[in-house]
Formats: structure tokens, sequence, C-alpha cells
């Protein structure tokens, strides 16, 4: 899969989108069964102000600039694994891994908490590879068959 700059960045955008309205379902989900969401563990631990419009630029910019790297990641993998699946896992496997020895190094130092270690690992188990599965359909809806 040799994709130019532009076609990864629409990838990766598409699973941006895909990974907020699949964190808004499965999260809404696990409120209401638990009662437990990532706003109040973050409101339990830290005492964060309002950053108002700023702080959403941010987290969109972060968000797609994190996707685009994961699509980028999965460009180079692809031609390392027999089929998009297995490579759609190991990429996120790589990513959840890298992600959470970083988050497990700050909650080790007790800058970080452990139920907020466990929440994000439990929803993006789900999330990160669903996102960039639809990131990769993108990617490759108009490809041969052969190709993909």
């Amino acid at each position: 899969m040799n994709l130019p700059l532009k076609d990864l960045a629409r990838g990766a955008v598409v699973a941006a989108v895909t990974f907020l309205a699949v964190e808004l379902v499965f999260e809404g989900i696990l409120w209401l069964i638990f009662g437990v969401s990532d706003e109040r563990l973050w409101a339990a631990h830290f005492s964060q102000t309002d950053l108002g419009f700023w702080r959403y630029v941010g987290l969109v910019i972060t968000l797609l600039a994190n996707f685009f790297f994961i699509m980028l990641l999965y460009s180079i993998a692809r031609t390392h694994f027999t089929s998009p699946g297995k490579a759609i896992l190991g990429v996120s496997g790589i990513v959840l891994a890298i992600q959470y020895l970083a988050l497990a190094n700050l909650m080790l130092q007790a800058m970080f908490p452990l139920s907020l270690w466990l929440w994000s690992l439990v929803t993006n188990v789900i999330e990160l590879p669903v996102a960039l599965y639809a990131g990769v359909w993108y990617l490759t809806k108009d490809e041969p068959e052969g190709k993909k």
C-alpha cells in the first residue's frame, strides 16, 4: 500500500470521526450499565478548570495528529501482514502498548490514577481497532480486490 500523505490524512479524519462516534456510543452504554464515566473519574482525581473553546481545538488537533501517525504506521505495517485484519489488530496492539506503557509509567509515579488507566484501557481496546478499520476501509474502498 503506497499512499500519498493526503490520502493518509483523509483516512485519519475518517478514523478520528469514527473513534469519536464509537466512543460516544460505547462509553454511553457503559455509563448506563455501570454508572461510570470518564468525566466523573477525571473530576474525582483532577481539579482542572474548563479551558473552553481552545481546549477542544487542541483535543481535535491532537486526535487528528494521532490518527495520522496511526494510519502512517498501518501503511508501513500492512506489507508485513497477510491480511488487512491482522494488520489492523497488530497496529492497534502496538499503539495501545505504547500508550498504556507510558500511562503505566505515570501511574507508578503517582501522577495518574489507576482507575483512569483501567477505564481508558477498557474503552480504547474496542474504540481503536474499529476506528482504524474505518480509516483503512476508506483508504482501500476504491482498490481492486487483489490489491487490498
